[in-house]
């Protein structure tokens, strides 16, 4: 019966074709469930972690760079503070979860991508368009989630280690066992970077970073369709920073952490249930001019039923819980805490060619009070492998502890920033050829500034993707066209471009695996001038030499281009990274 209860559409993949999803690749962010990507109505990029190991990216930031609708504004070189702007929304508009963990810091209402390493991802789906109707705040522009390694059945382990320009060196090892009922795996990681002068004028020496992390996981069957799952990713940094009050040797001390325990099982045919409980840890220690400790707690717990009311239909039914805790040094918040507690429902049809999803979700904060957000998406199928895609919905931002009660600035009264989303699209196959054209729009209302009024914001936005194979070669391009404006006085929204190309071409020969990627992005407007476009040239290739081991080498910026995608209040330009490389030996069996 659940098989069937959705679009069988023929093979549409879903994110890049250099390793192409097949249609029967399982996603879970865009409704909550496993579903098929030719199956959800809700466009979804999906990396795999082949398609991370075939990468050239050597970052997050970079490799969900080259996704549709993505963009990336970063204050330096590796470990610099990264913000995503996804379709256009501003960077706190985006919810992260790793592993069904909301994650985020709670004053400052963002994620930090630049702290979390490549080797503990298994898999990530990024989810473009509203669904805050699911998972209430944050959920405007979109949804990432991550999710890390996992053991599977048998016993197989791994190891990484490389070294590059810029006094570079990687090292990575990992392993899992397991067999029918039980699996494991841990995995650690360690990065370092002497790194680039990361702001022009101040202080000129080399910003450095290093990475520390663990990845735990562990799944095992409790009873013929019941699974309890538990997860641990912890990484710990330090990063060399250009400090604009005082030109010294700045740096910060910073933790992720992530805790996960939830249990899953089919009490019948029609019903299922789904849940857990989870703790995020988000801490900083700075050692600049003006010396802090700051530190985020999240406490959550949720329970969602599955019923399938017949082969055609489903309604899923949940509650969420989630408590956040602040501190900071020098002076606390006038408040340090706040629960959160919501409702949601959805219900996904099909009649025939048609396929409808309806959700509704009520959030109930004691901070900022209730907000009830919603979303509706069609899908029509005029022929086996095309379909036609509508969405509307709407979302909400909100306000952080810093917006609230930052000691003098804060301000208590602050409402949710809203925003309501209409889409547009079409999706197609032909022969080994994929490719879809979404149009969409968003209107954020209540924007918090430093303004004295709030502003009101205007997002256009058109994606073109195109992916397929031809004589053994993989391609995969997507482009976006993005209209964001201030709707106040007309001007452009800052640190996002208008115009982005993103194009990757890959080989596999015998013994030799190499991609080439093109990043290519338009001007972009910041608080104090006009940043240039730029493109990158990136190259990754592996030599086997036998089953097991393999060289690495990779070349990033290829061309040398000197870039910035920010700059600070002054004009002065945060460094883009050079011509960069990686060698490295890798052994996995």
């Amino acid at each position: 019966m659940k098989t069937r209860i959705l679009l069988p559409l023929a093979a549409l993949a879903a994110g890049s074709a250099v390793a192409a999803d097949s249609a029967d690749t399982l996603v879970v962010t865009a409704t909550r469930i496993a579903q098929t990507t030719d199956q959800t109505l809700v466009p979804v990029s999906v990396l795999t972690r082949d398609q991370i190991e075939r990468s050239p990216a050597t970052t997050l930031p970079e490799l969900l760079g080259q996704l549709p609708g993505v963009d990336f504004s970063v204050s330096g070189g590796h470990g610099k503070t990264a913000s995503l702007f996804l379709r256009g929304t501003n960077s706190n508009h985006t919810l992260v979860l790793i592993d069904g963990v909301r994650v985020g810091s709670a004053t400052l209402g963002s994620f930090p991508f630049e702290q979390i390493p490549l080797a503990q991802i298994e898999r990530i789906e990024l989810v473009r368009g509203p669904r805050s109707s699911l998972y209430g705040a944050e959920a405007i522009g979109g949804v990432i989630q991550i999710f890390t390694r996992k053991g599977g059945q048998g016993t197989h382990a791994s190891a990484r280690i490389g070294a590059g320009s810029h006094g570079t060196r990687d090292l990575q090892t990992g392993a899992s066992w397991g067999d029918e009922t039980t699996q494991a795996s841990v995995n650690l990681g360690y990065f370092d970077t002497d790194g680039v002068d990361a702001l022009d004028g101040v202080n000129p020496d080399d910003d450095g970073y290093s990475n520390s992390s663990l990845g735990l996981n562990l799944r095992q069957q409790l009873g013929r369709t019941t699974y309890a799952d538990m997860s641990l990713l912890r990484a710990e940094s330090e990063n060399h920073y250009d400090s604009q009050a005082a030109p010294a040797d700045d740096y910060s001390d910073n933790l992720q952490q992530t805790l996960g325990l939830r249990v899953t099982s089919e009490l019948s045919d029609q019903l299922s249930l789904n849940g857990g409980i989870n703790e995020h840890r988000d801490e900083s220690e700075n050692f600049d001019a003006f010396p802090s400790t700051i530190k985020t707690q999240r406490r959550g717990a949720d329970l969602k039923g599955d019923y399938y009311l017949n082969d055609d239909h489903l309604l899923s039914l949940g509650v969420d819980f989630y408590r956040d805790e602040v501190s900071k040094t020098g002076g606390n918040y006038d408040r340090t805490e706040r629960d959160n507690r919501a409702l949601f429902a959805q219900w996904q049809g099909q009649y025939g060619k048609l396929n409808l999803l309806a959700g509704v979700r009520h959030d109930d904060n004691e901070a900022y009070g209730h907000h009830s957000t919603g979303n509706l998406n069609l899908g029509y199928r005029v022929a086996p492998d095309h379909r036609l895609l509508a969405s509307v919905g709407t979302g909400f931002k909100a306000p952080t502890f810093n917006q609230l009660y930052w000691p003098g600035f804060g301000n208590p009264n602050l409402k949710p920033e809203e925003s309501t989303s209409y889409e547009l699209g079409y999706e197609g196959r032909a022969k080994q050829t994929t490719y879809a054209l979404r149009a969409f729009h968003t209107q954020v209302d209540n924007l918090i500034s430093s303004q004295p009024d709030n502003q009101q914001a205007r997002i256009r936005g058109l994606e073109v993707e195109l992916t397929g194979e031809f004589a053994g070669w993989q391609a995969a391009a997507n482009a976006t066209l993005l209209d964001a404006i201030d709707r106040d006085d007309g001007s452009r929204l800052k640190n996002r471009a208008e115009r982005s190309l993103k194009v990757e071409l890959g080989r596999r020969y015998s013994e030799i695996d190499w991609l080439l990627t093109l990043l290519a992005q338009g001007d972009r407007d910041t608080s104090s001038g006009t940043l240039a476009g730029y493109g990158l040239l990136n190259l990754k290739a592996r030599y086997a030499i036998d089953a097991h081991w393999g060289l690495e080498a990779k070349v990033n910026n290829l061309t040398g281009k000197d870039y910035t995608t920010n700059a600070d209040f002054l004009g002065r330009s945060y460094s883009g990274l050079d011509r960069s490389y990686l060698l490295s030996l890798v052994y996995q069996r």
